[in-house]
């Protein structure tokens, strides 16, 4: 994911979901000139760079019955004081708080369904 240190509390990473990433891949890049790059080291997982950030990924659904769509990813100092507000403020993590180098991530779902997922960096 990204190297530098998350802006905190602003959308750093955004992954596109999808069930056809191969067709999602060319039509961005199509349409948009976005650049794409396979991680060998995290098996069916693309990064993208776009002309500004925040850049991303592209992957499949990873949660069951997860649609086609956006995660975007918000920037924060601490994942397990945050994911204590989003449970006291009515959210419901859906992915724990799990690592990635150079840090860690959970997946949540805001009251009125919104889901988007926090970033905590080193």
């Amino acid at each position: 994911m990204a190297t530098k240190r998350p802006d905190i509390g602003n959308y750093n990473w955004v992954e596109i979901v999808s069930k056809r990433p191969a067709a999602t891949e060319k039509f961005f890049h199509a349409v948009f000139g976005w650049k794409f790059e396979k991680d060998a080291a995290m098996k069916g997982y693309t990064f993208y760079t776009t002309t500004a950030e925040p850049n991303g990924g592209l992957r499949t659904p990873m949660m069951k019955g997860e649609p086609a769509g956006t995660m975007p990813y918000i920037g924060v100092t601490s994942i397990d004081k945050t994911i204590v507000k989003i449970k006291a403020s009515g959210g419901k993590i859906l992915v724990p708080k799990t690592e990635i180098p150079p840090g860690w991530f959970a997946v949540f779902r805001a009251p009125g369904g919104v889901v988007q997922a926090v970033i905590e960096g080193r």
